[in-house]
């Protein structure tokens, strides 16, 4: 396979996780909270490098997690404790975390190639040069190997639990009459979405990944009517998000990321201009 079609690949497995995720997100009201944490994971790269010594190491993705989860975790506490509107407690929380990871990485990290950046933007362009070998054999890029089972484990941990996941995103009093947990349900997709940022991030970048996250959700809640259709549509646009957008960066030499981005507001514009009729109905 060449070059081009790892990238097109790796974007593909990219979208339909944040799809899946931020769709759950954004019917919940949430979405702030995935630009949160893909922007708070920069103090755990940081104290996984510290810890590790290595930018390669392995501890680099549950530590960048962590950090995410715990982003998660505090703008909970903010608006539980201190009562403050969610969009009060993410920008909180998203800024005093980002500010510190930037701050320690650019002075702590000067002798390493660790580029905050880098992180943010991503350069789809530099996917296949970091290749997984087994043995002395390539077997495609690292981070095909490491978004493949995340997205496994997004599906199998949604999808086969739709009546769960519908009804503490719509009826949370009705789910808990029921026996249902909604705050379980709330950590839980926390940690999903924490895994899904991380993992993402390094190949396309953190602003890609709260596009392809809020993007393709909000497009297909101009027409689906419950959550799987939302998780079915927003996937169905994310693809065409990917897959457009690495066309239109192959045909200008654009880059990757932005051209995924661009092609996805297109489509959220041309679906709210086609809908526009129905909803003012």
């Amino acid at each position: 396979m060449n070059d081009s079609l790892w990238i097109l690949t790796v974007a593909i497995i990219a979208s339909i996780a944040c799809a899946l995720t931020g769709s759950t997100l954004v019917i919940r009201r949430q979405a702030l909270t995935a630009d949160a944490i893909s922007h708070a994971v920069l103090p755990g790269i940081f104290f996984a490098y510290s810890i590790s010594g290595g930018r390669n190491s392995f501890w680099l993705l549950p530590g960048a997690a962590a950090a995410g989860w715990f982003a998660a975790f505090l703008i909970q506490g903010l608006q539980s404790k201190l009562k403050l509107p969610s969009e009060s407690a993410t920008g909180l929380v998203f800024t005093a975390m980002f500010a510190l990871g930037v701050v320690l990485i650019s002075y702590y990290a000067r002798q390493v190639d660790l580029d905050a950046e880098c992180l943010l933007y991503g350069e789809m362009a530099y996917i296949p040069l970091e290749q997984f070998y087994l043995g002395d054999t390539p077997i495609g890029p690292k981070a095909l190997w490491v978004l493949t089972p995340v997205v496994l484990f997004c599906i199998i941990t949604l999808l086969p639990f739709y009546r769960y996941w519908n009804l503490i995103s719509f009826d949370s009093i009705q789910a808990r009459l029921l026996g249902y947990s909604p705050v379980w349900g709330h950590q839980w997709l926390m940690a999903l979405v924490s895994w899904v940022c991380v993992a993402a991030f390094q190949a396309v970048g953190a602003i890609l990944v709260v596009a392809l996250m809020v993007i393709p959700a909000q497009t297909a809640l101009l027409y689906a009517r419950n959550l799987k259709q939302v998780w079915i549509q927003a996937t169905l646009w994310a693809l065409v998000s990917a897959i457009g957008g690495w066309w239109l960066a192959e045909l200008l030499a654009a880059a990757y990321a932005a051209s995924i981005g661009l092609v996805s507001l297109v489509a959220f514009g041309a679906v709210f201009l086609f809908t526009m009729p129905r909803r003012n109905t």
